[in-house]
C-alpha cells in the first residue's frame, strides 16, 4: 500500500498541483497570485492550521496502516482533506507574501517544505518558522 506509506508525500504532491492548476486556469479561490491582506491571513491561516491538525488526528484515530486494506477508503479521505488544508496554507502565505513584494511567491512552499525536512536535523528550526509566519502577519503591506 504506497499510497498509506507515503500519505504526507501525496498530499503535498497533490497540494502543489491544485496551485499550479489554480494558476493556469486563473482559478480564484486557487490563484497565489491575489494579494493578501493581514486580517485575511490570519484568518485563513488559523482555519488551514486547525484542518492540518485534524487531518493529522485522523491519521492516527483512524490507524491508517499498511496491514488493512479497508483503510484506503479512510486513507483517500485523509489525503483529500489533507490537501485542501495544506494547499490553502501554503496559498495563505504565498498571497501575503505577494501583498509584500518582498519576493516571488513560489519561494514560500519551497522554503517551508525544506524547513520541515531540515527541522529533524535542527532543534529549534520549527519555533523560527512560527517566527516568520507571526512576521508575515504583523508586517503591513503595500496596500495598508
Amino acid at each position: 500500500m504506497f499510497l498509506i506509506n507515503h500519505m504526507w508525500d501525496f498530499i503535498i504532491t497533490i497540494s502543489v498541483i491544485l496551485m499550479m492548476i489554480g494558476r493556469f486556469y486563473h482559478i480564484s479561490g486557487w490563484n497565489y497570485r491575489i494579494p493578501m491582506g493581514r486580517g485575511d491571513f490570519l484568518k485563513t491561516y488559523i482555519m488551514t492550521f486547525i484542518g492540518i491538525l485534524f487531518s493529522v488526528f485522523l491519521t492516527y484515530l483512524l490507524k491508517v496502516s499498511t496491514y488493512d486494506s479497508s483503510d484506503l477508503f479512510y486513507a483517500i479521505i485523509v489525503c483529500v482533506i489533507g490537501a485542501i488544508c495544506v494547499s490553502q496554507f501554503f496559498l495563505c502565505g504565498m498571497r501575503r507574501i505577494a501583498d509584500l513584494k518582498w519576493c516571488s511567491p513560489l519561494f514560500y512552499p519551497v522554503v517551508f517544505i525544506s524547513g520541515l525536512i531540515l527541522s529533524k536535523y535542527i532543534p529549534d528550526l520549527m519555533s523560527l518558522m512560527m517566527l516568520v509566519q507571526l512576521l508575515l502577519y504583523f508586517t503591513p503591506g503595500k496596500s495598508e
